[in-house]
């Protein structure tokens, strides 16, 4: 790493423009943006974060963003702004089709729902009760962030596992029989390209989402869509009941594409291209 690092400047990297004060400190140092989310659509954002983000965007170096829709918003600033989507570790999740299910799931009826993730703002919680009256289980996998828990719908077969190790989630996955991103269409979610959509596939799984633009662009020819809790709730009951395994085959290899190692040597060789000393 020394013999690496020798010669070249280091560089700033934010996700947040909550510390846009931050390369303040480090002066001459190349800025990094990583942008993930739309904060004009998140209502807990103060109102002064959407003027900071502007102004990093217009100060930074490079920036990444997440989705086409973050893409097209700042590309007019220039192009430094680079498209940069999630990925997956695809060998990892492919295993779910090779796996036992976690033991999480041994005892619960079937058909099972279930999703990977942040239980946070986005989440649809009359999606999950249209589900649990239609599907034998519901499944949220992951931590609870940002909302109240009272709020999270109470019923025997919907479960809220907590965190998950990561290491766990194929194992999650190889168990559920319709994998779900029940997102509102509240502008929570807008502008969101969900990461766990690439490791659905990469497992083989049926997806069902609500139609979100992001994932319509990327992913519209391999996922099912269903816009409001009676149609989200029968079309999981579908897809578990009539499986397409020529479909399963199409979303495991455009999950390929997007494996990490070769998103990521893009981002690196223009990050490298910062640090190279003048």
């Amino acid at each position: 790493m020394r013999g690496w690092l020798a010669g070249r400047k280091p560089l700033v990297w934010l996700s947040t423009p909550s510390m846009s004060e931050l390369p303040n400190a480090f002066v001459g140092a190349p800025l990094v943006y990583d942008c993930a989310r739309d904060l004009a659509e998140i209502a807990y954002v103060p109102l002064d974060m959407r003027v900071r983000e502007r102004m990093l965007v217009e100060r930074a170096d490079l920036v990444f963003a997440a989705s086409e829709t973050l893409y097209d918003m700042y590309s007019r600033y220039g192009e430094h702004v680079r498209l940069a989507p999630s990925g997956v570790e695809f060998a990892s999740f492919a295993r779910a089709r090779a796996l036992e299910p976690h033991a999480l799931l041994r005892h619960v009826s079937r058909p099972i729902a279930g999703y990977l993730g942040t239980i946070d703002e986005r989440i649809d919680f009359e999606v999950v009760r249209a589900l649990a009256e239609r599907m034998g289980t519901v499944v949220l996998a992951g931590p609870i962030a940002r909302i109240d828990p009272a709020v999270l719908p109470r019923r025997a077969n919907i479960h809220f596992t907590g965190q998950v190790e990561y290491a766990d989630l194929p194992s999650l996955l190889s168990g559920f029989d319709v994998a779900i991103v029940p997102f509102g269409r509240a502008s929570a979610s807008a502008g969101v390209s969900p990461g766990q959509i690439a490791e659905y596939l990469a497992a083989g799984m049926p997806v069902v989402t609500t139609p979100l633009k992001e994932v319509r662009a990327e992913f519209g020819d391999l996922v099912t869509f269903a816009d409001t809790p009676e149609t989200f709730a029968a079309a999981c009951e579908a897809v578990a009941d009539r499986p397409e395994p020529a479909r399963a085959e199409a979303g495991a290899e455009r999950a390929r594409a997007l494996d990490w190692d070769a998103l990521a040597a893009n981002i690196w060789s223009d990050v490298v291209a910062l640090t190279e000393e003048v």
